[in-house]
């Protein structure tokens, strides 16, 4: 950060330093912060507002379209690793799931998966073969989605047939370059 650089407020959406690793919320001159799409992180003290998407409306959302199509199995999937947001994301769904009257799959990413792409991708192929079908799935947002049709079509489980896949954030870069098209909630 350049030193004479001083704010008198930040937006922030999930980024809290720089790439060299300094801390934007370190600057001393801030007098409010928005937090947009993002959480303060704990024991923040610096004056601030937050803009934040309504999970609980996504969640009932996707539980909507999933029983339009007649759907009675329901999978999750979140983040490489545990970030408040999607556990939010994943409550909201479960709770949905269950007023409805349906148990929810959950998909666990392996310790290494972040370090190992190539065990990642096993482990998400066999948790796939091994929901019952039809399901649907409902992804944390787009690009965990994409993963989720990447492994589908590898490993020959048909799509929209045997599991139906539905994203968050309508990346149009991403739902429209995905075989099939991804359908994804716009927050």
């Amino acid at each position: 950060l350049d030193p004479k650089w001083t704010p008198d407020g930040l937006i922030i959406d999930n980024v809290w330093q720089t790439r060299d690793g300094q801390r934007l919320l370190a600057t001393p001159s801030l007098r409010g912060v928005i937090f947009a799409s993002a959480l303060p992180p704990p024991n923040f003290r610096t004056p601030h507002e937050t803009v934040a998407t309504d999970d609980r409306a996504l969640a009932v959302s996707a539980v909507k379209l999933f029983r339009q199509h007649g759907l009675g199995n329901f999978a999750f999937i979140g983040t490489r690793g545990d970030e408040r947001w999607c556990e939010i994301r994943k409550r909201f769904f479960r709770a949905a799931l269950k007023d409805a009257g349906f148990p929810l799959a959950v998909y666990k990413s392996p310790r290494t998966a972040k370090k190992d792409w190539s065990e990642e991708r096993q482990s998400l192929a066999e948790w796939l073969k091994s929901l019952p079908k039809p399901c649907g799935i409902w992804a944390a947002y787009d690009q965990r989605a994409m993963h989720v049709l990447d492994i589908c079509r590898k490993t020959g489980i048909s799509v929209p047939e045997q599991v139906q896949v539905l994203g968050v954030d309508d990346e149009s870069y991403i739902c429209e370059q995905t075989t099939p098209t991804l359908s994804s909630i716009a927050p």
